[in-house]
């Protein structure tokens, strides 16, 4: 084999990209740039009734986005029809398919009778024995036929990358398969394997439930006198339950996981955690996240998992976390997160944003995400109901009491000097709350309406720590005038 040639095919079946099909394109990309190679994209959109004109620019942009970019394409099986057509006609002049009348509805009574008798259901090969004259005479009064390929029996040993070596005689287990539709579109089968020996293609690394029709795909290029490429099939997906990862499951969907806040880096890494595939010594319970470039260096396809992997969409969140800490050591990836905070604000709190009362300064924003690293693992978590008190300040609250008045100077006084984290605040808190007898449960009620303007929410310290000491001591002081220049409270503070 020589590398320089190497064209590793990625074909998708039309639909949103999904866990799996995700696993799939990174491993057929990582594999080929490993060898220098190339990879191209095809576009099976041959199933007209399960054909979505949008969900294409979906795939390919949730792949872009996944870091996921291709050589060649796409190449729609839709724009090649033609080429089917001639392959699938050569086959009948050779005498290895033909063409089959058989109805929908006597194909339906060939399984209802196969369920009643628990065989199992294939089909008859009834059209194998058409003489000329019966052709012809079906098509003279219009009938469309369909093309079947007449199977022949293999018994050698199919080799493949990734799992063990297996024999499949697909001759003694299904009857022969349709290559041409009568709508005059290929199936699947077909159309991959003219597909591949017309672009070159020399590895094909797919799925484990496409591994029983590989000796079919085999037999097509025998019959067609082409060289078949490398097989590799990847294990199933599994939900935790050991019930299979299904595309019709909405939280598997990458356009899903975007809109939910998770990172492409840190779902590319929760995928690999359960596939293998990489020379990374790493504990179950560990959890490590690797750069694009670092999966190129370290990608194995030798150590791809051949069992099938049960995966914890908790796990997901810890990677997330871990990708948005990873983003917090560069300033290109700090920056990236001040964009995406300044987003979500300005979509949650649109509002506020255009009468001003939040500052969305970068500078603000890179002070909070540092003080709330760790606590966090979306960045739609930041904007949250437990954290909008960060950017959402009515700063209209003024004291009913004189009392709290000059408790609250005493604290602006009595912190002014102290080290501003989260340990010493609390070690504050205490203290100051023991002082004049005071109530501690009115005062940390007073803290909490008077700095986040709710009477539920964090603790005071890490209310005061994310709050940071300028904006602490500025909320405060903001009360304190309003309430001196208005003797007329608007708000009480209940005791309790």
């Amino acid at each position: 084999m020589h590398f320089a040639e190497l064209r590793e095919d990625k074909q998708i079946i039309i639909g949103l990209l999904h866990l799996g099909g995700l696993r799939t394109a990174l491993y057929n990309h990582l594999f080929a740039k490993s060898r220098n190679g190339v990879t191209i994209l095809r576009i099976e959109d041959t199933d007209q009734i399960r054909k979505v004109d949008s969900s294409v620019e979906s795939l390919i942009e949730d792949l872009a986005w996944c870091g996921i970019k291709f050589d060649e394409g796409p190449y729609y099986q839709s724009e090649r029809i033609e080429l089917y057509k001639k392959y699938g006609q050569q086959l009948v002049e050779e005498g290895k398919a033909y063409y089959c009348f058989c109805t929908k509805m006597r194909l339906e009574l060939l399984k209802r009778e196969a369920q009643k008798s628990g065989e199992i259901h294939k089909y008859d090969n009834a059209c194998r024995h058409l003489t000329q004259k019966d052709i012809d005479e079906k098509l003279g009064k219009g009938e469309i036929p369909c093309i079947r390929f007449k199977l022949s029996s293999i018994k050698e040993e199919i080799m493949d990358l990734i799992q063990n070596s297996y024999v499949s005689d697909i001759a003694s287990s299904e009857g022969d398969p349709v290559i041409m539709k009568a709508d005059g579109f290929p199936t699947y089968h077909f159309a991959n394997v003219i597909d591949d020996h017309l672009m070159n293609i020399t590895h094909v690394l797919r799925g484990v439930e496409w591994q029983l029709s590989t000796s079919k795909h085999i037999l097509l290029y025998r019959a067609l006198n082409w060289k078949p490429p490398i097989y590799g099939h990847f294990p199933l997906l599994l939900n935790s339950d050991g019930t299979k990862l299904s595309k019709r499951q909405g939280d598997v969907h990458i356009c899903g996981l975007r809109k939910e806040g998770y990172f492409p880096n840190a779902i590319l890494n929760f995928i690999i955690r359960y596939g293998g595939g990489f020379d990374i010594q790493q504990k179950e319970k560990d959890i490590k996240i690797f750069t694009m470039d670092e999966l190129y260096k370290k990608f194995n396809i030798s150590r791809i998992k051949q069992a099938s992997s049960r995966i914890s969409m908790d796990k997901l969140v810890d990677y997330n976390n871990l990708e948005i800490m990873r983003l917090t050591h560069s300033s290109e990836g700090m920056d990236e997160l001040v964009m995406l905070v300044q987003e979500a604000i300005n979509k949650a709190h649109k509002e506020r944003r255009i009468n001003g009362d939040i500052n969305l300064t970068p500078e603000n924003i890179k002070i909070i995400i540092q003080r709330l690293k760790g606590r966090f693992s979306r960045v739609e978590d930041i904007v949250s109901e437990k954290f909008d008190f960060l950017w959402v300040w009515n700063n209209k609250f003024t004291f009913a009491k004189n009392e709290d008045i000059d408790i609250m100077e005493k604290f602006l006084l009595e912190s002014d000097g102290i080290e501003w984290n989260i340990d010493e605040l609390k070690k504050f808190i205490n203290e100051f709350s023991r002082r004049d007898g005071q109530n501690f449960s009115h005062l940390m009620q007073l803290f909490r309406i008077v700095l986040i303007e709710r009477k539920s929410g964090p603790s005071i310290p890490e209310i005061l720590d994310l709050l940071g000491k300028d904006s602490v001591h500025g909320r405060i002081k903001n009360a304190i005038i309003k309430s001196k220049n208005n003797h007329n409270g608007v708000k009480e503070i209940a005791d309790g």
